[in-house]
């Protein structure tokens, strides 16, 4: 089982390059990537990185930030055409008082528009040797946030163990009260029919009586919760499965086990009106409302 929450990050440190990958996940119906990258890498590097994640992620809102600092931008280790800059500074001029703007140009400015032609520097970001570099540091990041979502899942593992635990308890105790509140259901029937067969004022015809007791035998099966204990039973059996299986997205399948637990009881706190076992009904729901909660986590 693996959590989808969790968090890597890695590093690049070598040849005047600072790069910085962190991957975030979060909890989400599918997978949805979204990356950030700084602008001097090409806009197509994010395509390769949304294509590279689900190899390693199932679900998830996965969050990738992608951080770089070349010490060749400093201004201390840029070399500069003097020429080539006052031809840009000339036509910003120009261009300036055909257009009527007011504005400065400044040294950033000229820095800018210098990056912007296609530098050595930019050329070696779209280089293999430069993606290499980032696919492993990449790859580094995931591994960590795979870890943190496998480890975070052995713990919703135990809590759903639990959890389990609990109702199958509370269960037992709800099922073996069942015949004898079945049967003294079937003696408060009996006497309250005494009281009216046996009351001058109340004439009751054959069809009546027949009647009657067909209306008393419904609501005594109505309230048998067999069958409804019988399926929680399964869906128990069922969770405890499927929280068992590795390497699968097992969330979806947890949720949808957990509305069908839901229904059973449900079911079984609107017909069984047996108030010595109130609060294990009460019990089985707040246990079934936190598995709910936490399923929300598994991927």
């Amino acid at each position: 089982m693996n959590s989808m929450t969790g968090f890597g990050v890695a590093e690049y440190n070598k040849n005047d390059i600072y790069l910085r990958v962190s991957v975030k996940s979060l909890n989400d119906k599918y997978l949805n990537i979204r990356t950030r990258l700084p602008y001097e890498l090409p806009e197509y590097l994010s395509y390769k990185i949304e294509q590279f994640i689900p190899k390693f992620v199932n679900r998830g809102g996965i969050n990738v930030i992608v951080s770089l600092k070349d010490s060749r931008n400093d201004i201390a280790n840029m070399d500069f055409d003097n020429e080539h800059i006052k031809k840009i500074l000339d036509k910003l001029n120009t261009l300036k008082s055909n257009l009527g703007f007011d504005t400065s140009i400044s040294l950033t400015d000229l820095m800018t528009l210098q990056k912007m032609e296609n530098s050595p520097i930019d050329q070696y970001y779209l280089s293999e040797e430069f993606q290499k570099v980032l696919s492993d540091t990449l790859i580094k990041a995931i591994k960590q946030l795979v870890d943190e979502r496998k480890s975070e899942g052995n713990h919703l593992e135990e809590f759903f163990i639990k959890s389990i635990n609990q109702i199958e308890v509370s269960l037992n105790t709800i099922e073996h009260s069942i015949p004898e509140y079945l049967e003294e259901l079937k003696i408060k029937v009996r006497n309250i029919c005494k009281e009216i067969t046996h009351d001058e004022d109340i004439n009751l015809s054959k069809f009546n009586e027949e009647k009657l007791l067909s209306e008393i035998n419904y609501y005594i099966d109505k309230s048998d919760i067999t069958e409804e204990i019988v399926r929680l039973k399964s869906h128990l059996m069922k969770i405890r499965k499927v929280i068992t299986v590795k390497n699968k997205p097992i969330g979806l399948s947890i949720i949808f086990v957990i509305q069908e637990m839901q229904r059973e009881i449900s079911t079984i706190s609107a017909k069984y009106h047996n108030v010595s076992i109130f609060s294990d009904i009460i019990n089985i729901k707040e246990e079934i409302e936190k598995c709910k909660e936490q399923a929300l986590n598994v991927e």
